[in-house]
């Protein structure tokens, strides 16, 4: 992997969304630096349809734990 230098608000339980275009390492990066963090892939069809009719699922991706 090419190590990128990035600035994002890792403290405080900041949440952001990483934008960009495919094959250039988002997922890459997000699960190499961020292998503890909530990752939702809204490119897998049953995850989007789930979302895309009931938005108040998202609640269901989050472990009982953190909320």
């Amino acid at each position: 992997m090419i190590e990128r230098i990035l600035n994002f608000p890792f403290e405080n339980n900041k949440s952001f969304f990483l934008f960009g275009p495919r094959g250039t390492g988002k997922t890459l990066w997000l699960k190499s630096k961020l292998s503890s963090c909530i990752y939702i892939d809204l490119l897998h069809s049953g995850v989007f349809n789930d979302l895309e009719a009931r938005p108040e699922r998202l609640e269901n991706y989050i472990p009982k734990s953190l909320s």
